[in-house]
């Protein structure tokens, strides 16, 4: 699966120019072409993967994945349930606490399938605490005055089972998270409550979390983001720094290096 984000640079933009709608391939063509590629290399003894699908939600049963994009004639000639079965790693991610064991359960059915969980920034209403206080498990103030105004709207006992599904589970990927300022949850957030700009910094600290738990279990990440690209950067730098220096007070504490050798680390 990919996103549409190039940039207005045309030195980028001139590197994915399509000279002739001729040249982009059906689903079904680039399937047909992929697969007689694999058949050779099968007939070599080698064992491919087709394709990755690096996002998709296909547990939550919106469409019918892969196969609606054929004819019942291609489908037939092509095998394309045993070939998805055989050749196609999926990642399927979840968008929120509600629908982790679907896609756990989902995932549980191949081994190509890869599981993905995560609080979608669209999602956030289902993490609401129903409270104005703080309740029970995770709870990650960040700066003291930001963390008593805003946290409160949130309940985090999710980012603890998060992790405890992470430590379960070592193909875990964390996913779907990210940031949007056009998500619902932005847009309609209450404005007694700080609206748009609260719910902002709730979409970044949640972002924040699931980032720094991904880094800690050294688990690939799927983000979603729209419009908010230097926070994203702003959070991405922050959270790589904080690893960093955990990992040189590591290799300091353990004799591996020496404090002031920055060049080595």
């Amino acid at each position: 699966n990919v996103e549409n984000d190039i940039s207005d640079d045309s030195s980028e933009r001139k590197n994915v120019q399509i000279e002739s709608i001729d040249e982009v391939m059906t689903p079904e063509e680039a399937l047909r072409k992929i697969i007689s590629e694999n058949n050779q290399s099968t007939s070599e003894g080698k064992r491919n993967v087709l394709l990755v699908d690096t996002h998709g939600h296909p547990h939550l049963n919106r469409d019918i994945q892969y196969s609606n994009h054929f004819s019942n004639e291609a489908k037939k000639e092509l095998n394309i349930k045993s070939t998805i079965q055989q050749g196609v790693v999926s990642l399927t991610c979840a968008v929120s606490p509600l629908d982790w064991d679907s896609a756990l359960q989902y995932a549980s059915q191949s081994s190509w399938i890869l599981p993905a969980l995560g609080v979608h920034p669209w999602y956030l209403g289902d993490i609401l605490s129903n409270t104005t206080t703080i309740t029970n498990g995770t709870d990650p103030p960040e700066n003291a005055t930001d963390a008593v105004d805003i946290k409160k709207y949130l309940n985090w006992e999710w980012l603890d089972t998060l992790e405890t599904h992470l430590a379960q589970h070592p193909h875990l990927l964390v996913g779907e998270i990210g940031l949007c300022k056009m998500a619902k949850f932005v847009r309609e957030f209450p404005s007694e409550k700080g609206g748009k700009t609260t719910a902002l910094q709730l979409q970044k600290r949640v972002f924040r979390k699931q980032l720094e738990l991904a880094a800690k279990w050294s688990r690939p990440v799927s983000v979603h983001c729209v419009n908010m690209h230097g926070s994203f950067m702003e959070v991405l730098r922050d959270v790589l720094r904080d690893v960093l220096s955990d990992a040189k007070r590591s290799a300091e504490a353990s004799g591996g290096m020496k404090g002031g050798d920055d060049d080595a680390y």
